[in-house]
């Protein structure tokens, strides 16, 4: 940073009347509400022998007690017993069956990937194709690859 730029920072920091702070971790101004509104954020510890700022270990966090807890314990229910965790890691050890890894919404219409085309109808035509489909049944893009299929084996 350059001495007119840390001046400029330091000048709106003084302009703000205490609505911005210096960070003990980066010594960047950062605004005070961060730490009002998440005061974890930026909690840090300076440790006194060496004058370097250390921050708690990431995944752990303090109960009401004061004692460590990670994150992971937090959110595991408390009826879990030992028979459910057995099964859980079971069906994690067996894999995903692979029709529930199939895609979710708009079934596939063969076995293979299907290509999409633009083309452009005049309204008379849409207008037949939505006739048909609704005489048929079945969507308008079901029509025209009938149509296709029937005008191209002839």
């Amino acid at each position: 940073m350059t001495k007119k730029a840390a001046t400029s920072t330091e000048r709106d920091a003084n302009r703000s009347s205490g609505t911005r702070h210096r960070s003990a971790i980066t010594g960047k101004f950062v605004k005070t509400s961060t730490a009002a509104r998440n005061p974890r954020t930026t909690v840090t510890e300076r440790n006194p022998d060496n004058d370097k700022v250390t921050r708690p270990p990431l995944g752990t966090r303090d109960d009401s007690l004061g004692e460590g807890v990670s994150l992971m314990e937090r959110h595991l229910p408390s009826d879990l017993d030992e028979e459910t965790i057995e099964r859980l890691a079971a069906e994690a050890e067996d894999g995903v069956p692979p029709e529930k890894l199939r895609r979710r919404g708009r079934p596939s219409i063969a076995e293979d990937a299907s290509s999409t085309y633009s083309v452009r109808l005049p309204i008379g035509l849409v207008t037949l194709t939505d006739e048909r489909s609704a005489i048929d049944g079945v969507s308008r893009g079901e029509t025209i690859r009938r149509a296709l299929i029937e005008y191209l084996t002839k």
